[in-house]
């Protein structure tokens, strides 16, 4: 028995990452079949773009219901009936005949990533202590970029042997076989003993304590800023490729996999960083280093020459920047407040999913030179994020003074 424990304890992240890589590709991978959808239902590139909004919208629309239920239901169980709900709206997708049923069935398939930003990342944070969740966070972020990173090449490859439709049919049978792992490898981390009572007034009472939490305030909306930006690059990435510099669909994956790379390298410095370093000094670098590629690639832009080379460079020095910041930064905040860890990865997840939409929404705002309005968005949203993180930093220097004085 304690053999099966310990295995169990063992595969848990994998099995969550596998979950999580398949859920983000059931978007990812999805931006090479637009035209195809876009033909046979008869519309317009932009109506169909309302299948990628629905998607966000399941994302960011029940973190805080799914925290509430991971409290008291526990985490396993909500995995299991995301992972359930996940694979049947595949399957819908895969059957819809009219773009509102596959908006429909989208807006489904986002919630799957409530379950694994709050029950699943709770079970990290719970059967790990600090150090230890860091590196196992960052490794897994990294891993999750690869959805991204060649969701696009994976669903054009797909694309050349299967119709649309056939994209969803291999994400529902890849859930299946997930929703079969998680039944037998994921541990509970909240057992029922555990479980208060179901309370409304609790679980709000329990978000607002969370959100005035000046700690977690600091750290996640500095990391919210960073974020906004990496979903800004993804969804202007297609456009700048393609219409600034004539790429095609291998040439997108091959950008956003070498600036993916850079996630990569950041989340594998933190296992030698966070063994001499604070989190809050790796989180500081961090935010630094995207700020400086930020600056760099306006000048790029403006001044200098600016090609793929020198677009691919400066995003991937962000990226690391990224990778150092995000898993430390998410810590930091989650780990200063002491209300229970399902109401905690609920309000980040919620704050990370409103962070990517308003990422998403100011790419649609960019004009004609999507180039130039993005790397001034991205300046801006790193000066904010700095400057969110150094001003929390000094005040928490203050408190820890002010202590000493009065003791």
């Amino acid at each position: 028995m304690n053999s099966e424990k310990s295995r169990s304890i063992a595969l848990y992240p994998i099995v969550l990452v596998i979950f999580e890589i398949i859920v983000y590709l059931s978007n990812d991978m999805y931006f090479p079949a637009l035209p195809q959808i876009s033909d046979e239902f008869s519309v317009s590139i932009s109506s169909v773009q309302i299948t990628l909004t629905a998607w966000f919208l399941g994302a960011a629309s029940l973190n805080l219901i799914v925290g509430f239920l991971s409290d008291n239901f526990g985490r396993k169980t909500v995995l299991i009936l995301s992972a359930i709900v996940f694979m049947l709206s595949s399957v819908m997708c895969s059957l819809s005949d009219t773009l509102t049923s596959l908006a429909l069935s989208r807006f489904c398939q986002g919630t799957a990533v409530a379950s694994i930003a709050v029950a699943g990342w709770a079970t990290v944070h719970e059967l790990m202590n600090e150090d230890d969740a860091v590196r196992v966070i960052a490794w897994m972020s990294s891993f999750t970029v690869i959805a991204p990173a060649f969701g696009p090449l994976v669903g054009a490859g797909l694309l050349l042997k299967l119709p649309w439709q056939g994209l969803f049919a291999v994400l529902a049978l890849a859930s299946a076989l997930v929703l079969v792992a998680i039944i037998v490898y994921f541990p509970e981390s909240n057992p029922q003993k555990q479980r208060g009572k179901v309370s409304v007034r609790l679980v709000l009472e329990d978000y607002w304590n969370i959100l005035i939490n000046r700690t977690f305030q600091n750290n996640i909306i500095s990391l919210s800023f960073v974020f906004s930006g990496t979903l800004a690059w993804l969804a202007a990435c297609p456009f700048i490729v393609t219409h600034e510099f004539n790429g095609g669909p291998l040439t997108i994956g091959m950008v956003m996999l070498g600036v993916f790379a850079g996630f990569i390298v950041g989340s594998v410095l933190i296992e030698k960083l966070i063994v001499k370093y604070s989190t809050q000094l790796i989180s500081i670098v961090g935010l630094n280093i995207c700020l400086i590629a930020s600056i760099a690639l306006v000048i790029f832009k403006s001044y200098l020459t600016f090609n793929l080379v020198s677009l691919t460079a400066c995003m991937f020095i962000f990226s690391v920047g990224n990778g150092l910041s995000y898993s430390t930064l998410q810590k930091q905040g989650v780990e200063s407040c002491k209300e229970p860890m399902g109401a905690r990865m609920a309000v980040f997840s919620t704050m990370i999913a409103l962070s990517a939409a308003f990422g998403s929404f100011m790419s649609t705002k960019m004009d004609e030179s999507v180039s130039v309005s993005f790397c001034y968005f991205l300046v801006q949203v790193s000066v904010v994020a700095v400057c969110i993180k150094l001003v929390g930093f000094i005040f928490s220097i203050n408190r820890t003074l002010g202590v000493r004085t009065n003791n």
